[in-house]
């Protein structure tokens, strides 16, 4: 039975760790794992290039992948730089927001007896605060700008300098792909009909390398195609991918308390099954990865580096959250005219489409607010969110909308969504931005309709 549904098994873990040493195993890298090592602490990174090193005559990535990477690495660095720029701004206006309010109580002179207290406690603010910047401004300075050296990029030259795969042979390769594309698209083939958003945002949906044009929303099935093609060489018989892209159309989950992964899409499985003569087909994401390099190598990889890479994509799904959550309590109770409300979504659409930045994972320096308990407000977000963690991917799913939300509760994600001065998107992911205004659509088309 095995045999006539192989796409249905995932590898089994005493296969595994045979498949971590044998010379006909190829590791092949997505490009959010590349990206994402500049978001980790310095351990972490050391941890990860130490696995990396291990099996460097092992890895590979397709062309694709290497294309994004250098496409888009310098928005990661500028991301990373402007989280730091921010904590100090944030600290500023701390010490700003305490001595006007206080001053304004005049304590001093109404409540004499907690002038001491008082200046106590501005002094010891104050300390801890210059503290906190001077660790933060050591974590900054060990961060690469955009005009120096990446050390980052030259470990990543050295493993990777003779293998990275072809590029597209022309621009007929490229069309023949989108045409199948978009065929497999309709029919929910994976990968990438998760992705076919992205041809709503003109700043995203194309852009051109080397004389040949490349549609984004195609650029997981480019990268599957070249993975593929690599994997036909008769010397591979496994093939691992490591990606922390978590949407759907690369995994099987199933929600049995939480979301659980089972393991890849079994139509991704038959596939690469039926076009190559490969044995076993696994997928790991970032954490997995190590954990499973560090057990099955035997080499030393610190706890807590695995707790950093879970922490980090951890804060993708938490900090929307609770801004969203923390949003509607504040504003539940407010009332918008109506021509107004669209005007300025309509506005908030425009600007920041029009300055969408690439890139930018959240970063763990990020604080999470503990979730307030708001009843059927909060019951209304995690409705009408599907968090993927791992992947800078939190969106809103139109039907889900319709099924699982009435329309009492669309009113207060409206009317979160309208107080844009809560959200930061400067901070937010080029994935994570373009699936909230895509959310912003479907809300003002709800509305309209």
């Amino acid at each position: 039975m095995k045999n006539s549904f192989k796409g249905f098994y995932n590898v089994e873990d005493s296969v595994l760790i045979d498949l971590w040493k044998s010379e006909h195993t190829l590791f092949v890298f997505d490009t959010n794992v590349l990206l994402n090592i500049y978001s980790y602490a310095d351990q972490t990174q050391s941890d990860f290039f130490k696995i990396l090193n291990a099996i460097d005559d092992k890895i590979w990535i397709p062309f694709h992948v290497g294309l994004e990477y250098q496409r888009r690495r310098l928005e990661v660095i500028k991301s990373q730089k402007e989280t730091f720029k921010n904590i100090n701004s944030y600290l500023d206006k701390i010490i700003k927001v305490f001595k006007n309010d206080f001053e304004s109580l005049a304590l001093h002179s109404r409540f004499p007896s907690l002038s001491k207290d008082t200046d106590l406690l501005k002094s010891e603010i104050e300390q801890s605060i210059s503290r906190y910047k001077t660790i933060v401004s050591e974590l900054n300075s060990n961060q690469a700008c955009v005009r120096s050296h990446d050390k980052i990029r030259s470990k990543l030259n050295d493993l990777f300098h003779d293998r990275v795969g072809n590029a597209p042979l022309d621009q007929t390769w490229l069309d023949n792909l989108y045409n199948e594309g978009n065929t497999r698209y309709s029919l929910k083939i994976p990968p990438g009909f998760c992705d076919l958003k992205k041809a709503d945002n003109k700043n995203t949906e194309s852009f051109t390398y080397n004389g040949l044009l490349y549609q984004s929303k195609y650029g997981d099935l480019i990268l599957w195609k070249q993975l593929l093609e690599r994997s036909k060489d008769p010397s591979i018989k496994n093939v691992i991918f490591i990606t922390d892209d978590k949407k759907s159309d690369w995994w099987f989950s199933i929600n049995s308390n939480g979301l659980k992964e089972v393991g890849p899409l079994a139509e991704l499985q038959a596939e690469i099954y039926r076009e190559s003569e490969i044995e076993n087909f696994h997928m790991y994401n970032s954490s997995s990865f190590l954990q499973d390099g560090k057990q099955n190598l035997n080499i030393n990889v610190e706890d807590s580096s695995i707790d950093d890479i879970n922490d980090h994509n951890k804060n993708n799904r938490t900090v929307l959250k609770n801004n969203f959550s923390d949003s509607l309590h504040s504003h539940a109770f407010m009332s918008y005219d109506k021509p107004d409300y669209l005007k300025e979504v309509e506005e908030l659409i425009k600007n920041n489409l029009d300055n969408s930045d690439e890139y930018n994972p959240f970063s763990s320096v990020h604080s999470n607010r503990s979730l307030k308990s708001l009843g059927e407000i909060d019951e209304t977000v995690n409705g009408a969110f599907d968090y993927d963690p791992l992947e800078d991917n939190i969106f809103i799913n139109q039907e889900d909308i319709s099924n699982k939300i009435n329309e009492r509760k669309i009113r207060m994600l409206r009317m979160y969504l309208n107080n844009h001065k809560n959200i930061n998107f400067s901070s937010l992911s080029e994935r994570n931005k373009n699936d909230l205004l895509y959310s912003l659509k479907l809300l003002l088309k709800k509305h309209n309709d």
